[in-house]
């Protein structure tokens, strides 16, 4: 068998290629060497083709609609209780108190709405109706209402005073309406109230502009009135006159960490005898707070960090999915890990060691949420690897407090998964708030499960507002 040779042939055009049978001119030769030339040029300079960019992974359901997204990337928003129970100094109103005694002297929903905007506050909600059943609107339903009380001789809206304020200062407003009403004698008869409420719905979200969020709830005090509620009817009434709005329920999105900046701190400064500066002092306590007064930022101690991750989509060079992108803030930028690992981390190497007691990671959840569980170790002086805090779930955001850990190598690791993980954005800070003490790693075993989760800071002070064990 005769094998042969591979025979390498050379592409570049030369005069020898062809052949010509009459001789040529001296003005066909130049062109000839011209049109040669170029090819050649042409050839030789060309560069290889660009690495094409690999596609970003699938993403998982479930997955935020518009209006879910938009929720989320408003982050804060500020809950304003007000009416009745503000000049009784009650919880839960009983439903019987005269209605005269709603009178504000000098209600100033501008106010409210421009210390919240100072504040980092992007969304305002109002009780326009809680459980006692006054109205802050004049409704046409009922006669409990600001209709029928001596504030600006019956002729006051809350509710058109903050819509108003609120649209012209750019912070979405959305409102609750208390589905448990114990003023109302049709309450308890089912269809008679369920008609009644949804004429409540339908007044509140069609004078007021638009409404982003609109929250319900199935609080009912214990042996009140049995009461079936038709949310699905009222789910779909919300979505057909203000199709941006989210709903505050179990009917339409699943119960996310939502509380009010009122929650944890307000006893101790609301007066209820004076109920019309309350909101200012609300703010002003959290802004003399120590953590807004000298605020650290998360991003200011990661930015001159090494960051380095376990694997990366696609290759080390590719900077689409490379692990710096946690250091700054955006879902539409993160770290992918390369498909089909098992092992998942972020290293990170400060040049000093940092001082910090919080753990906020952010996964981009347009892609879907991803991680099960996770947790950060330190590197203490012994060179030893010791768990700081863990977690189960991240979604958007999510924010940990443990005793405050001192250390300048940590890594983040990713445990469980339910597909690829991706993390847009991972910091530590101090939050001077606390009251732990502070303490190196290598003496701090004893506390590296007793994380805290914070269900809110704000975003221009990183102050803590409330948090829960």
């Amino acid at each position: 068998m005769e094998i042969k040779k591979n025979t390498i042939y050379d592409n570049k055009p030369t005069f020898k290629t062809f052949k010509f049978n009459q001789p040529i001119s001296e003005f066909t030769s130049l062109i000839l060497f011209s049109i040669f030339s170029l090819s050649s040029s042409s050839s030789s300079s060309s560069s290889p083709p660009h690495q094409l960019k690999r596609p970003p992974p699938i993403p998982i359901i479930p997955i935020p609609t518009s209006r879910q997204l938009s929720w989320q990337l408003s982050e804060m928003a500020l809950f304003l209780h007000f009416g009745p129970n503000t000049f009784t100094d009650s919880e839960w109103g009983t439903g019987h108190a005269d209605p005269s005694i709603f009178n504000p002297s000098a209600l100033d929903a501008a106010q409210w709405v421009r210390v919240a905007k100072e504040n980092g506050f992007s969304r305002i909600i109002l009780t326009a109706k809680h459980h006692d059943g006054f109205c802050l609107w004049p409704s046409l339903y009922t006669d409990y209402s600001v209709r029928s009380s001596p504030w600006k001789n019956g002729n006051g809206d809350v509710v058109a005073e903050l819509a108003e304020a609120a649209h012209s200062a750019g912070v979405q407003l959305g409102l609750y309406l208390s589905p448990w009403d114990r003023h109302e004698p049709c309450y308890g008869k089912t269809l008679e109230y369920n008609e009644f409420y949804m004429g409540q719905m339908t007044e509140l979200l069609t004078r007021y502009g638009m409404i982003t969020e609109v929250w319900l709830d199935g609080a009912k005090g214990e042996g009140e009135k049995d009461m079936k509620y038709f949310f699905d009817c009222w789910s779909s009434l919300i979505h057909q006159l203000q199709p941006q709005a989210v709903i505050f329920s179990d009917a339409d999105m699943q119960k996310v960490e939502i509380h009010s900046v009122m929650t944890g701190y307000l006893p101790s400064v609301m007066s209820p005898s004076d109920p019309v500066s309350y909101p200012m002092k609300i703010f002003k306590f959290f802004k003399n707070s120590p953590s807004s007064e000298h605020p650290y930022s998360p991003k200011t101690w990661l930015k001159n960090a090494l960051i380095s991750a376990s694997s990366t989509r696609q290759g080390i060079d590719d900077s689409q999915y490379d692990s710096r992108n946690v250091l700054e803030e955006g879902m539409y930028s993160y770290w992918a890990s390369e498909e089909n690992q098992s092992d998942w981390m972020l290293y990170l190497e400060f040049q000093d060691p940092v001082t910090f007691n919080v753990l906020h990671i952010q996964e981009p959840i347009q892609m879907g949420q991803r991680v099960v569980e996770f947790h950060l170790d330190s590197l203490n002086e012994k060179g030893q690897w010791k768990e700081v805090t863990n977690g189960t779930t991240v979604g958007h955001k999510r924010l940990l407090r443990f005793p405050t850990v001192v250390s300048n190598q940590l890594r983040f690791v990713i445990d469980k998964s339910r597909a690829d993980p991706l993390i847009s954005y991972l910091a530590i800070h101090m939050d001077l708030v606390s009251t732990l003490n502070v303490s190196h790693t290598s003496n701090s075993s004893s506390y590296f499960n007793r994380s805290q989760v914070l269900q809110q800071i704000t975003r221009n002070h990183s102050q803590i507002v409330s948090m829960s064990s």
